[in-house]
């Protein structure tokens, strides 16, 4: 088997031994090439990678100092731009030290108040604005004289008169029965003025279709207020011929007879020389009169005259005088008052017939001792008497003075003296005040004063004099006065006697003299029982001897 085996094999190879060396060793030659070539391009590999790994290392390294180079110099440049802004704020500051080193100090000073005026004008005009709210100035319309009703005869005039405060200033309307009064429908029957706050709805020639319901209604926008009144017009019971009435008392229809005022006829009665709007001055003296003209004229029948203030009669007093000199009627103020402003009013009643004239009278506050203190109070008067305590009370000031009024002062005054004297030691807020340390019997006079942060104002009107007795007391003691009571009562509690006559009073003076009236005072007499004591007053002229009780 062997040589078929060797036979095939050199068949098949037909290589000889030596060339299979060659063969192998040619092999392994190019084995090893491979081997080797194959190293380096792993060799190369790695170093291709290491160079780009380098590479990429050395780029980054590259990008990150590149970046650190920006920053540094942007930090840089910032750093120099704030020593640039810095240095010229520094230089600026100098050179602002500079300037006002070079200023006087009269310019210094100058331009100082001028900053000063300008802040102050600023802050003023800021105030003034605000003043100008108009949710602070408006207010509701308010009544402060209503229409007063009236009644009249046929073919009279009558006046409604009414004053309105609020702001806007309120628009009035006249209404007859619920329907506007339309002046120009009745040309000559109604006349409607309105002047110095004062609304008046006169209606002429009165008839009796003018017996009616009126109302005024005041609106404005924070709302609308009405006040009423009534015109009655009575009728004659019998027609007369005026002509046969100028003729004589012969002619006179029979209607017509004699009452306690005289003829029941009808008077003409006129107002001329009227005394118009007037302003005065708190402290001043005024005269309000007219001349009154009265058709028929009938001697010895006077008229009656009667003045008004805002509806209320006035009374003559200290500071309130009358006069009717038989043609001119006239009304005087010793010394002006605040109270006093008002509506005035005068009627002149003839028998059964009036006629009546009105005018609206102004009082301006006195200038204030102390600049900024408020005006003097209003209306002083007694709500309650005792023995034990008196209490007043008052009205603010119409004018505060432009602060709030901080409190009052009350000082009281004993009926015969000049002495004032303090009642609180600090100011009370509320307008009433219970007096007290009074002397039983003793009468007293009160006024007041009120403060605010700038100082004290004027004092008050004083009220009328008030006697420190319980009611019942002076009931008792008091016999028919025809003068607020000014009399010195002294009640003391004594042991009861009987029999004892009392001694004459003493220190009589008078302490109020007028046209119309004269006030007296005096102590009480030393002697005197337990019985309360009674005082008549006589009177004597001086060209007569006797006496006469002055309260008859």
């Amino acid at each position: 088997m062997v040589p078929i085996f060797s036979g095939r094999q050199k068949h098949v190879s037909g290589i000889t031994d030596t060339e299979e060396e060659r063969i192998k060793e040619a092999a392994a030659y190019i084995a090893q090439r491979n081997l080797l070539a194959s190293e380096e391009g792993i060799t190369t590999s790695k170093q291709s990678t290491a160079s780009k790994q380098t590479t990429a290392s050395k780029q980054s390294t590259a990008s990150k100092q590149s970046t650190a180079s920006k920053q540094s110099t942007a930090s840089r440049q910032s750093t120099a731009s704030r020593q640039s802004v810095v240095s010229k704020q520094a230089t600026s500051a100098l050179q602002q030290e500079e300037t006002s080193e070079k200023k006087s100090r009269k310019v210094v000073i100058r331009e100082k108040a001028e900053r000063l005026s300008l802040r102050k004008t600023l802050e003023e005009t800021e105030t003034y604005h605000a003043k100008l709210n108009e949710d602070h100035l408006l207010h509701a319309p308010e009544f402060i004289i209503k229409p007063r009703s009236h009644t009249v005869w046929e073919k009279e005039n009558v006046k409604l008169h009414c004053s309105i405060a609020g702001w806007p200033e309120p628009r009035v309307t006249w209404y007859k029965n619920q329907v506007p009064i339309n002046v120009h429908a009745n040309p000559g029957k109604y006349i409607i003025e309105s002047r110095y706050g004062m609304h008046t709805l006169e209606i002429n020639a009165c008839d009796f279709e003018d017996t009616a319901q009126y109302r005024a209604s005041a609106m404005n926008v924070k709302g609308e207020l009405s006040a009423y009144a009534s015109v009655v017009v009575k009728r004659y019971k019998g027609e007369f011929d005026e002509t046969r009435f100028h003729a004589g008392a012969s002619t006179m229809p029979l209607s017509f007879g004699v009452t306690p005022y005289g003829y029941a006829s009808r008077f003409e009665i006129h107002f001329d020389d009227k005394f118009d709007v007037s302003f005065g001055r708190e402290g001043e003296t005024m005269s309000l009169g007219c001349r009154v003209v009265i058709t028929p004229e009938i001697k010895h029948f006077q008229p009656e005259i009667q003045w008004y203030r805002n509806g209320v009669p006035l009374s003559p007093s200290k500071w309130v005088q009358t006069l009717w000199s038989g043609e001119r009627a006239t009304l005087t103020f010793s010394h002006l008052n605040k109270e006093d402003e008002g509506l005035y009013t005068i009627r002149v009643r003839m028998g059964e017939y009036y006629e009546q004239y009105s005018a609206y009278v102004f009082v301006r506050d006195a200038d204030a001792e102390i600049e900024g203190a408020p005006a003097a109070p209003l209306d002083v008067k007694c709500l309650e008497a005792n023995k034990d305590y008196i209490i007043i009370s008052w009205k603010q000031p119409a004018v505060d003075g432009g602060s709030p009024i901080l409190g009052y002062f009350i000082d009281k005054c004993e009926v015969g003296t000049d002495s004032w004297s303090q009642c609180n030691d600090t100011p009370v807020k509320f307008a009433r005040f219970p007096v007290t340390g009074l002397i039983e019997g003793r009468s007293y006079i009160f006024r007041v004063r009120a403060v605010n942060k700038m100082g004290i104002g004027f004092p008050s009107r004083v009220s009328e004099p008030v006697a420190a007795l319980d009611p019942a007391e002076k009931a008792r003691l008091k016999s028919r006065p025809s003068a607020p009571w000014t009399g010195q009562i002294i009640v003391t509690e004594e042991e009861p006697s009987e029999g004892i006559v009392p001694g004459p009073p003493t220190d009589l003076s008078v302490t109020e003299a007028t046209r119309s009236y004269v006030v007296l005072s005096w102590k009480p007499p030393g002697q005197r029982g337990h019985e309360g004591i009674m005082y008549f007053v006589e009177k004597s002229s001086l060209h007569y001897r006797e006496w006469f009780v002055a309260d008859e």
